[in-house]
């Protein structure tokens, strides 16, 4: 079997260590470093064929960003940006920088799928389409009110508008209100089409 040589490129030690025991279990991903600096990370990019990289390495996000341009340059090597940084700017600049890839920090066990997505089964052009409609959820849960992100929680927990009345001790009006808002802000028109794009 082919394996897929990966870099993993994280200044936390605890995310990097988890990221690694994630590839341990896959047969076809072979980690070749865990690195936490630039210089580090340039050292192995000849070797690999994809690299895993937190775009706020070092706490610094244009850092980061760096980091991907001195990559791309030395080696045109597929780059998937697993970060915690909801900052659409940003993410958007890693993309014209050279990123393929956006995996949020709190998803991180998608990775090996999103390794093969990248390496064997689409396109560049799927990729950032993928990422454009997720990053786009993103934006719009962050745009959510507090009261609006609890019952949110509610409804992807399986609650009804009465529970979600009970619960939170309001009015069903009030909550149908909040509802629709939270409707409107995400782009969907159905309790399904909610949760969908949040599972």
């Amino acid at each position: 079997m082919i394996k897929i040589n990966t870099l993993i490129v994280d200044a936390d030690p605890i995310w990097r260590y988890s990221i690694e025991a994630l590839f341990a279990k896959e047969h076809d991903i072979h980690v070749i470093s865990s690195v936490a600096t630039v210089q580090e990370a340039l050292h192995y990019i000849s070797e690999v064929d994809i690299v895993i990289l937190d775009i706020n390495i070092e706490a610094y996000k244009l850092e980061g960003l760096k980091i991907l341009r001195d990559i791309t340059i030395i080696k045109p090597v597929p780059i998937i940006i697993l970060t915690t940084i909801s900052d659409q700017n940003i993410i958007l600049t890693a993309f014209q920088a050279g990123a393929m890839h956006y995996i949020d920090k709190l998803n991180y066990d998608v990775l090996p799928t999103a390794i093969r997505e990248v390496t064997h089964t689409l396109s560049p052009f799927q990729l950032l389409l993928k990422d454009y409609h997720k990053l786009r959820n993103v934006m719009a849960l962050h745009s959510l009110t507090p009261a609006e992100k609890e019952i949110t929680d509610l409804i992807i927990k399986g609650y009804t508008l009465s529970n979600i009345s009970l619960a939170l001790y309001k009015a069903e009006s009030t909550v149908k209100n909040q509802v629709g808002s939270i409707y409107k802000k995400m782009n969907v028109r159905t309790r399904k089409q909610l949760i969908s794009i949040l599972q």
